[in-house]
């Protein structure tokens, strides 16, 4: 038994993976500092389960220590006469997605934004280019500054999409259930990853998106209250106005339940849509609704487990002692 034990840690270690130990610590670890208090950009604080939520706001990084911002890197290069290259000149895009830390070293995202898409139609037949480990950065959410520019910025080891995601046909079909990746860093950090959910959950109502999304011109955190939330091939969540809604640069970011003091993943952003009715006459207007949906995580724990070493536990461990943190290398005082 010892020796299948060590060749299990081997190969978690080998693979980027984090150790049995590091996954039974996570449910002490997770969203150390979890909190169902908002504070909005004028200041005032609101309570997750307020009758009124406001619209899209402003949030403290310092209480989503998980989120993540992803840019590219953008390589140009210069030419002399006689054709001398000089350069590349690196600058680093906006986010283009959005993300959520769950383990020291792991995050989920939308596969989507793995894949350059600038030049993507719907009648397109060749597949999409997918960005390698080398040209993508990531920011993470913590409380050094008001907007992703400010944050710590790691390198990021691997990448690994979901198997069964479409690159090319996947949005045509408007199908979301395995637009999912999770991306691995070159380091351990030291905030506190999002809580996992139960893959047994419901789907709970009165759901909070968040994204590095601009806004208005604002590169700070923003979140989204959610408040009709309907399950089918994947969990949609329809907001009143655009300007209420998800935008682009949340994609990939967390669907959060606060729950018992923390945060809980429910799912990841994929894609939104303004919604349409077609009337007497033919014509296709607006609802004033927008649409957006989600991968739910719940149905990916096992591909999730497999990919990152972020597991459920088996049923009645949580309840048994949990190994030495020092064994398990987790730092002690989490952000």
């Amino acid at each position: 038994m010892t020796i299948l034990w060590l060749l299990y840690l081997l190969q978690a270690a080998y693979a980027g993976k984090i150790t049995w130990q590091e996954n039974w610590m996570l449910k002490e670890r997770c969203n150390a500092k979890g909190t169902g208090i908002w504070r909005l950009s004028n200041g005032s604080d609101w309570h997750l389960n307020s009758v009124q939520p406001p619209t899209r706001f402003a949030a403290n990084q310092v209480n989503l220590p998980f989120a993540v911002a992803l840019s590219r890197i953008r390589e140009t290069f210069y030419y002399e006469p006689y054709s001398k290259v000089i350069g590349p000149e690196i600058t680093l895009e906006s986010p283009a997605c959005s993300g959520v830390l769950i383990s020291s070293r792991h995050i989920l995202t939308a596969a989507h934004c793995l894949f350059l898409n600038k030049e993507f139609t719907c009648k397109q037949s060749l597949p999409l280019r997918k960005l390698t480990a080398q040209k993508i950065r990531v920011f993470l959410g913590s409380s050094r500054g008001a907007t992703w520019r400010d944050n710590e910025m790691v390198e990021v080891a691997s990448v690994h999409v979901h198997q069964d995601y479409d690159d090319v046909y996947e949005a045509c079909r408007n199908k979301t259930s395995n637009d999912i990746a999770a991306i691995e860093l070159k380091q351990d950090v030291r905030n506190s990853p999002i809580c996992m959910p139960k893959g047994n959950a419901n789907t709970p109502q009165n759901l909070v998106s968040i994204g590095y999304g601009k806004y208005k011109g604002d590169e700070s955190l923003q979140a989204v209250v959610h408040n009709k939330i309907f399950k089918e091939s994947a969990i949609v969540a329809y907001t009143k106005y655009k300007n209420e809604s998800s935008i682009a640069g949340d994609s990939g970011g967390p669907l959060i339940q606060h729950l018992f003091g923390k945060h809980y993943l429910v799912g990841i952003l994929s894609s939104f849509v303004i919604e349409t009715v077609t009337t007497k006459q033919g014509q296709t207007v607006p609802t004033g609704e927008v649409s957006s949906r989600f991968v739910d995580v719940r149905e990916h724990v096992d591909w999730i487990c497999e990919k990152t070493g972020v597991c459920p536990l088996p049923e009645g461990s949580e309840d048994q002692e949990q190994p030495s943190p020092t064994a398990s290398g987790w730092l002690l005082n989490p952000l």
